[in-house]
C-alpha cells in the first residue's frame, strides 16, 4: 500500500501482546510503500508525530494488549485499532508536545550514534592486534607465538567435603562474562569432580565456547568452583597480560579458532580440544608494559560506552515520564522556553523516585 505524507503506520502482529499495534509516523514526501500485516490510518487530521507518540504511550499500548488476539503470535486488526482512545489538545499544542518529544528522540538518537562509533573504534583496535597471526610479526615490538608459549591449563582440584559449601560459576555464551550460579553444599551437588578458578584465570566453557563462552575469572569470581566441563588458563608471568587476551578473546578471529578447535556432529555438542587451542597461534606486544597499556585503553573505551549507555537510559526514562505528563494533558503546553530544563529536571527526579 502506497503512503502519504502523516499516515500512521501500525504493526498488525507481534510475538507478545504488549508488541502490537506499535505506531509510527510517515513524514516522509517520498514514495513510500508498507506490506501486509500492517494497518494504516490516514485522514486523523491531528498532528501524525503527536498521535503516534500518543499510541504508543503506556495507556494506549494497555488498551492494544487488551484487544490483541492469538497466543503463539499476536494479532490486532484494524476494527480494534479505532476503539483505542487517547488525549487529544488543540493542534498548537500538539505540535509543542511534538518538537518536546522530538528533542529527546535526537538526544537519544545522537547517543546511540556515539556508543556505536565507540564500539567500532574498540573493535577495529581489536581486529588490527590480531589480524597478522598467521603471518609476519608487525615489528620487533611483537612477537608471533602461540597460545601455549604465553599461558599453561592449569587445575586446582577441590578435596572434597560433602557438608562443606561451594560457589558455582559458569561463563555466558557472547562473551557475556560470569556468572553465579548458586551456593550448594558438597550433598547437594552430583558432580564431585570440583575445581577452584582464581582472579587473573582465563576460563573456558569446553561444551559452549564455540558460542563465546569463556572469560577471565575477574576478582568477585575468586575462589569460585567449576566442574570438569571447563578448562583454564594461567598467564605465563612476563609472557602474557591476561586482562588484554581477555580483550582479545572477544574478537571474531579468536572465537573462530576456538570453533575449528572443537569437534562434534552437531554445534550443540561440539566440545573443545584444549591441545588444539594452546597451538592457537597469537601477535603479541613483546613488553608486559605494552600490553597493560592496552588493555587499559581499550578499558577506558568500554568504561564511556557504559557511561553513554546509562546516559541513553536516562534520557528515555526522561522521555517515558515527559510521555506520561504531556500525552494525558497533566502537563499542558506551550511552556516558554525557559521552563523546558526545569520541566526535565523535574520528570528526571520523579522517574528516580
Amino acid at each position: 500500500m502506497p503512503l502519504l505524507h502523516g499516515d500512521i503506520v501500525f504493526a498488525a502482529s507481534g510475538e507478545t501482546a504488549e508488541e502490537i499495534g506499535k505506531a509510527v509516523a510517515y513524514l516522509g514526501h517520498g514514495a513510500a510503500v508498507v506490506g501486509g500485516d500492517t494497518v494504516v490510518l490516514r485522514g486523523h487530521g491531528q498532528n501524525p508525530s503527536f498521535l503516534a507518540h500518543a499510541l504508543n504511550a503506556d495507556d494506549a499500548v494497555r488498551q492494544k494488549s487488551r484487544l490483541g488476539k492469538g497466543q503463539s503470535i499476536v494479532h490486532i486488526h484494524a476494527p480494534d485499532l479505532s476503539n483505542v482512545q487517547v488525549w487529544l489538545p488543540p493542534l498548537q499544542e500538539q505540535s509543542h508536545i511534538s518538537n518536546i518529544l522530538a528533542a529527546w528522540d535526537e538526544a537519544i538518537e545522537k547517543t546511540n550514534r556515539l556508543i556505536d562509533f565507540k564500539r567500532q573504534r574498540i573493535r577495529g583496535i581489536l581486529a588490527e592486534n590480531v589480524s597478522d597471526a598467521r603471518g609476519k610479526a608487525k615489528s620487533n615490538e611483537w612477537e608471533k607465538t602461540t597460545i601455549g608459549d604465553v599461558a599453561t591449563l592449569t587445575q586446582q582440584r577441590v578435596t572434597w567435603d560433602e557438608q562443606a559449601t561451594y560457589r558455582l560459576i559458569t561463563v555466558k555464551r557472547g562473551c557475556g562474562g560470569l556468572v553465579f550460579r548458586g551456593d550448594r553444599k558438597g550433598h547437594e551437588i552430583l558432580t564431585k569432580d570440583m575445581y577452584t578458578v582464581r582472579a587473573g584465570d582465563f576460563l573456558i566453557s569446553k561444551r559452549q565456547v564455540v558460542h563465546g563462552a569463556w572469560a577471565m575469572v575477574t576478582p568477585e569470581f575468586d575462589g569460585g568452583h567449576v566442574s570438569k566441563e571447563y578448562a583454564c588458563l594461567r598467564a605465563k608471568p612476563g609472557k602474557l597480560w591476561m586482562p588484554y587476551f581477555d580483550w582479545l578473546s572477544r574478537t571474531e578471529r579468536l572465537q573462530h579458532e576456538a570453533f575449528i578447535c572443537s569437534y562434534g556432529v552437531d554445534i550443540e555438542k561440539m566440545v573443545l580440544n584444549v591441545e588444539w587451542l594452546l597451538q592457537t597461534p597469537l601477535l603479541l606486544p613483546r613488553s608486559i608494559e605494552t600490553q597493560k597499556d592496552m588493555a587499559a585503553g581499550l578499558d577506558s573505551l568500554q568504561r564511556e560506552v557504559d557511561l553513554l549507555k546509562a546516559q541513553m537510559e536516562a534520557l528515555r526514562r526522561q522521555k517515558r515520564g515527559l510521555m506520561q505528563k504531556l500525552l494525558t494533558g497533566e502537563w499542558r503546553m506551550p511552556l516558554p522556553d525557559s521552563d523546558v530544563d526545569a520541566m526535565a529536571a523535574r520528570v528526571t527526579e520523579e522517574a528516580a523516585q
